[in-house]
């Protein structure tokens, strides 16, 4: 299985498992922004999981110096290279570029006070 199919079908089988992962794809790790713990990573994880929420989304960053990722769990403790102990799915998000129709409908910009078109439409 080759990469892009891989981060593919992963990405269609967390949007359908934990919909918090909407809006993310999944992706190599030296693109992640974000990662997330399916049940299983955590109970793989034993202890060292127990401070983090399945299907949750969090934030990465990377450690300047010595490259290590860093991971806040749910107690607000930083953890250094979480990655080599815990698994986990590498996110990063998805921004979906939006093309506008051209309309050729013109529309007004008139803007008017409410007691002005009370007014008016009372006469």
């Amino acid at each position: 299985m080759n990469l892009d199919n891989y981060e593919e079908i992963y990405t269609t089988l967390w949007h359908t498992t934990a919909l918090e992962t909407k809006g993310y794809v999944v992706c190599a790790m030296s693109d992640a922004t974000h990662v997330v713990f399916s049940e299983s990573d955590l109970i793989l994880a034993g202890k060292d999981g127990i401070n983090f929420t399945k299907n949750h989304i969090y934030p990465i960053r990377r450690i300047e110096e010595s490259g290590d990722l860093l991971i806040i769990d749910d107690k607000g403790q930083a953890i250094v290279g979480f990655d080599l102990f815990i698994p986990c799915e590498y996110l990063k998000q998805w921004l979906q570029k939006i093309q506008l129709n051209q309309c050729d409908t013109p529309f007004s910009t008139k803007v008017f006070s409410l007691s002005e078109y009370k007014s008016e439409r009372m006469k």
